[in-house]
């Protein structure tokens, strides 16, 4: 649920938050002798102090951050239905905005959604007075669900930018090895071109050799044989042999 390094980094930062703030809120509410809500936050400030210290170790538990979550949507309906003010309902709206970044789309919608019910079955029930007329309600009711919306829609953007992202890298990848080969095997044929202009080069040109001998001058100015000269300036190896009129020539010589 939490591959995303920016969800880790946003609860981290939401964890960190909560251990700076929830201290305060435990002493104003201590100081209002509110010993429930005291007690409360107390066991919410435990469940942010063991998923900041997973997430500064490189992991997370899925499990502790719904269980997080879910009872502080506890602590925050429990404080709006025992001392209701339309200040502490405004806090609901916070929940369909960061809810489907952190636990995703459709689950974080979910959660929304159902809070949205339960909270408003809740508060009809036990202090209707909390909606002063049903314009109100009804107005809550659609701004909620507008930023439940707009969340969402937010949260797709972001995902589908971030894999067209993903598959535009993949591409250029690939079309940068695909490149890096094409020029590897270019640079290769390029050193196989040149070593054979070498070769070329060495056997081109005018060679002064002997009419009588077949010796060949070097650029020094010094003769030699003709398979040295080749040996010295070409791949080519000679192996020596005697062809057939040589062959005959050599035999008859030695008969006489």
């Amino acid at each position: 649920m939490l591959a995303d390094d920016r969800k880790q980094l946003f609860v981290g930062v939401c964890s960190l938050l909560g251990m700076l703030l929830i201290p305060f809120f435990m002493g104003l509410n201590y100081y209002l002798e509110r010993f429930d809500i005291v007690l409360m936050l107390l066991v919410g400030l435990a469940l942010v102090v063991c998923q900041f210290s997973l997430i500064t170790n490189g992991t997370v538990s899925d499990f502790l951050l719904r269980a997080t979550i879910a009872y502080f949507i506890i602590v925050l309906l429990y404080n709006v239905l025992f001392d209701p003010k339309v200040s502490s309902v405004l806090f609901f709206l916070l929940l369909p905005l960061i809810l489907p970044f952190i636990l995703g789309r459709r689950e974080g919608s979910v959660w929304s959604v159902s809070f949205l019910v339960v909270s408003s079955i809740a508060l009809f029930m036990t202090h209707k007075e909390v909606w002063t007329t049903m314009n109100t309600f009804i107005d809550f009711v659609v701004v909620y669900l507008l930023i439940a919306i707009t969340a969402f829609a937010y949260e797709t953007f972001r995902i589908n930018s971030k894999h067209d992202a993903c598959q535009r890298r993949e591409h250029l990848n690939s079309e940068i090895s695909a490149r890096v080969a094409a020029n590897a095997d270019k640079q290769q044929l390029i050193e196989e071109l040149q070593a054979a202009m070498r070769d070329i080069q060495e056997l081109s040109g005018l060679v002064p050799i002997c009419a009588i001998c077949k010796s060949i001058r070097d650029d020094a100015g010094y003769w030699e044989q003709l398979e040295t000269y080749l040996n010295r300036n070409s791949h080519l190896r000679f192996v020596l042999g005697l062809c057939a009129d040589c062959s005959s020539d050599h035999d008859a010589g030695h008969a006489t």
